[in-house]
């Protein structure tokens, strides 16, 4: 890979720098141009940890490229990993095309390589060559359906708010203390994922189930109810959970993970997700069975 040298001689590297308010603001800036997203309010209310980590080249003051780690603590097929796994990777427009993400992301699997067992990442389309120059193996993940169980009924089940104080207390309390609902594959030590993701979008489609003390994040759409994960702090049974949700139309659920406990019969077809390829750079890992990265562990 040919660098341009004279660009490469005028810009820093600078990572894990989320106190510095400059750089941060810069940050920012180019994730919202790019991606449309801002991590400021996640930065404020605390949940932008030591396990988020920013590898970013600066110019004039300012964030040129990024590539972002998450440090990540995964259960597959019942064995315990340590991996990192890569994200917001992104370029200011008139500086693309000059191996500024292939510079960053050498520099950290470099570092990392030997600290962790794998590192992944799911990849835009477009850039699938580049992520393959580092030894990235494409991995087929499956999507998983039942038809939902009749309704139950039950007091106790609400609506979230995390404007409310007590209603965020919970939820941040349950996240640090939740079990992974998944054996196939399951993430641990993730808050700051999840809040991320329901501060930037699912912030209304929170609910606590009390005679479960579970949290579920989920939303109807049309005929399909989308489970997107259950937060608790024991492994729960997905029917029971089911038959506890008074839906509109939904006559069946996606779960946007592959329950380790469920007596509804699961319906598995090859998960295809345009910007979504999953790809590993892997030390023998090789899945025995069907699976699913959490959705909310997406980075």
């Amino acid at each position: 890979m040919q660098f341009t040298k004279n660009l490469m001689n005028m810009v820093e590297l600078v990572k894990d720098y989320k106190n510095n308010d400059a750089l941060r603001s810069s940050f920012n800036r180019l994730a919202t141009e790019t991606f449309g997203i801002d991590f400021e309010h996640w930065y404020k209310k605390g949940f932008w940890n030591d396990r988020y980590i920013c590898y970013s080249f600066v110019f004039e003051g300012q964030v040129i490229a990024n590539a972002s780690i998450n440090r990540m603590r995964l259960r597959w097929d019942g064995k315990y990993y340590n991996a990192i796994q890569i994200g917001t990777v992104m370029t200011a427009p008139k500086f693309r095309k000059q191996g500024l993400s292939y510079r960053l992301l050498d520099t950290i699997v470099k570092e990392w390589e030997n600290e962790v067992d794998f590192i992944y990442l799911f990849g835009n389309d477009s850039a699938l060559n580049l992520y393959k120059q580092f030894e990235m193996k494409e991995f087929k993940e499956h999507r998983f359906q039942a038809v939902l169980p009749a309704f139950k009924g039950i007091n106790g089940i609400r609506k979230l708010d995390l404007q409310n104080e007590a209603d965020l207390s919970l939820m941040v309390e349950m996240t640090k203390n939740r079990t992974a609902q998944s054996e196939a594959i399951g993430t641990e030590e993730d808050s700051h994922l999840i809040m991320f993701y329901c501060h930037q979008w699912f912030a209304e489609k929170l609910y606590y189930i009390e005679k479960k003390h579970s949290l579920l994040i989920m939303d109807e759409e049309d005929e399909t109810l989308h489970l997107y994960d259950v937060i608790s702090e024991e492994v729960q049974e997905m029917q029971e959970i089911l038959e506890l949700i008074c839906v509109k139309n939904a006559e069946t659920v996606e779960f946007h993970f592959k329950p380790s406990k469920c007596k509804l019969q699961l319906e598995e077809s090859i998960l295809s997700v345009e910007d979504q390829t999953l790809l590993i750079r892997h030390k023998g890992i090789e899945p025995t069975e069907s699976f699913k990265f959490p959705t909310f562990s997406h980075a």
